[in-house]
């Protein structure tokens, strides 16, 4: 009797699991079809916003850069890349920060020139970000085609805060005993450049330094004498070091990293001042 119950529970096992097996078989098409369409959907709606979206070519944003023209750029890179290599004047923001609050605080109107652009990867996500601040007013939003890997490939120029190996071979270094000898000779040829921020700066600088915190050094170029030699030193050496780079990058070739920063500078009996 036993037996028999067993074989019961054995037979209807067995059927149960059979009967599992050619569900499955029966259902597979039909879950490879939903998911197959899901995924034609979610293209269709990915094609649907890069085709809504404005776009810029390369040439076309670099020609308004050279003109001067009154735009807004903002990067949308991770940080690291960003470090890498950006263009200048370009801002760096994570998409979800990228609201009406934000552009304004740029100084945007509703009819600025924005340019939004990423590494050049994910085009339906850049695309949905410039569709959706479109949406916002901002009626003349566009994306980079290509994002910074086509600006790369066009050989247009990025400005680097010191992320990538070939940033060492862009910096000059210079000991604060050199530094004295050049003041000694030629002072009014020499320039001091402080990149910290303007608290730091107003507690204490090297005499004679001008202040562009290094947050604001691309838009501040101007206020550096290019035909100076310009001595630059920071809060670290890192910090002067991005200094460095950055303004070779903007085509400051005079310039040069202080080997030290402020404290050495006064160990080695220089001369600091305190205020602006």
């Amino acid at each position: 009797m036993q037996n028999e119950k067993n074989q019961h529970k054995v037979f209807v096992f067995g059927f149960l699991l059979i009967a599992l097996v050619v569900l499955g078989f029966l259902l597979k098409p039909v879950v490879m079809n939903w998911k197959n369409g899901q995924k034609n959907q979610d293209e269709q709606k990915a094609n649907a916003e890069i085709l809504k979206a404005p776009s810029v070519m390369p040439d076309d944003l670099f020609q308004l850069i050279q003109n001067k023209s009154k735009i807004f750029l903002v990067d949308i890179s991770a940080p690291d890349d960003f470090r890498k290599g950006h263009i200048a004047l370009a801002v760096n923001a994570p998409v979800e920060k990228l609201d009406n609050n934000f552009l304004a605080s740029l100084g945007a109107e509703k009819t600025a020139s924005i340019f939004i652009m990423n590494q050049g990867s994910d085009l339906a996500g850049l695309a949905t970000v410039v569709n959706k601040i479109v949406a916002d007013g901002f009626v003349n939003t566009k994306y980079l085609r290509g994002g910074i890997s086509g600006w790369i490939e066009k050989g247009l120029p990025l400005v680097s805060l010191g992320g990538s190996e070939e940033d060492n071979a862009k910096v000059k270094k210079i000991t604060i005993d050199e530094i004295k000898n050049d003041a000694g000779s030629n002072p009014d040829l020499l320039q001091f450049l402080d990149v910290r921020g303007k608290d730091d700066f107003a507690k204490e600088h090297i005499v004679g330094a001008i202040n562009i915190p290094l947050t604001e050094l691309e838009t501040g170029k101007t206020e550096i004498p290019a035909v100076k030699k310009t001595i630059v030193y920071g809060a670290s050496e890192s910090e002067s070091f991005q200094a460095a780079v950055a303004l070779f990058d903007l085509n400051f070739f005079n310039v040069w990293q202080m080997d030290g920063g402020i404290n050495e500078w006064k160990a080695a009996g220089g001369n600091v001042k305190s205020g602006n």
